[in-house]
């Protein structure tokens, strides 16, 4: 699967041993970062909660001298889950948003999505939204919106069979390699994007023309990207 998307995307890394060296010369620099995903809005209630009480001992410990610092911590951390902001609790995605105009209005589903009587919801893309997915954890428009009067609406199709290759319809394409599937009524929920890990599946098409889903690598790449 990782190779599927090195092919398409390029691998991405995260600089572990400069933040640890970081946090070794300055204690207060972990308490902060994670007071900084505290106030995420973008989080859920329930990681920000993670990330605030893990902030507020790491700063009682930092203020500590420094031998004793070294103790304490040794003997907090070893009791306490570290909240991961670049592993996001529950596979959860992290959310960036910009300030490009994406069309007129709210980007959203249209709102017959919400009372629809099919299980999946299905939108065949390209890789350019697979990348902003990636970098951006939203299911947005692209800058400019669509069509001539600048939509911002996400128009995705409706079915009753998961199998992407049920159909020519849902089949990923040479042009449009990508599919995305999710629940109708929950994709109708949001406003301004939609959250990657909100998708039952990304369906990603591969040399020999089927369709693998690689949900949770994108999820993994979106928490790593920089």
């Amino acid at each position: 699967m990782a190779d599927l998307l090195d092919y398409y995307l390029g691998p991405t890394g995260l600089p572990d041993r400069l933040r640890l060296l970081n946090e070794l010369l300055n204690p207060y620099a972990e308490p902060m970062r994670h007071a900084e995903y505290a106030m995420d809005e973008d989080l859920s209630p329930e990681q920000r909660q993670e990330h605030a009480a893990y902030a507020a001992s790491q700063a009682g410990i930092a203020s500590l001298p420094g031998a004793m610092y070294a103790r304490r911590a040794a003997k907090t951390l070893r009791g306490m889950m570290q909240p991961d902001p670049e592993n996001v609790t529950a596979g959860r995605a992290i959310r960036r948003r910009d300030d490009t105009y994406r069309g007129e209005g709210p980007a959203s589903v249209p709102d017959t999505f919400a009372t629809s009587e099919y299980p999946y919801a299905l939108r065949k893309t390209d890789m350019a939204q697979l990348e902003d997915m990636i970098a951006s954890g939203l299911v947005r428009p692209k800058p400019g919106g669509y069509g001539k009067r600048n939509y911002s609406t996400i128009y995705f199709g409706e079915t009753d069979n998961p199998d992407p290759m049920a159909s020519v319809f849902s089949r990923p394409t040479p042009d449009k390699p990508v599919l995305l599937m999710g629940d109708p009524k929950e994709l109708a929920g949001y406003e301004g994007g939609i959250p990657i890990d909100v998708l039952e599946h990304i369906f990603v098409r591969q040399e020999n023309g089927e369709a693998l889903d690689l949900l949770e690598e994108i999820l993994a790449r979106n928490r790593a990207y920089q």
